[in-house]
């Protein structure tokens, strides 16, 4: 294994000159820490805790709807029905846009 990868060695020496300055360094140093903190956050969102809880009904079960959400990336919302609809507001633009044909 050291044969098949000990030509890439030569890659990753340390090199004592140094080609950038302090805020260019700085800049990569916070970059790579920013990626990899917020790579870990997501990554722990999977494994940890139960990212997606879908209200059931009584039909189905509760492993099966999770999972069609999870696929599927949605979710339920427990008032979706129990809403009501203000239409006033389309009817404003319905009006307003007809206005401006004229």
């Amino acid at each position: 294994m050291f044969k098949l990868l000990g030509g890439l060695s030569v890659y990753f020496k340390y090199q004592p000159i140094k080609t950038d300055n302090a805020v260019f360094r700085l800049h990569n140093v916070f970059t790579t820490v920013l990626l990899l903190t917020c790579s870990l956050i997501i990554t722990a969102t999977q494994y940890v805790g139960q990212p997606i809880q879908c209200i059931v009904g009584g039909g189905l079960p509760a492993h099966v709807v999770n999972t069609f959400c999870w696929i599927t990336s949605t979710f339920t919302m427990p008032d979706a029905f129990a809403r009501e609809r203000e239409l006033v507001f389309y009817l404003c633009i319905r009006d307003f846009i007809s206005f401006l044909e004229f």
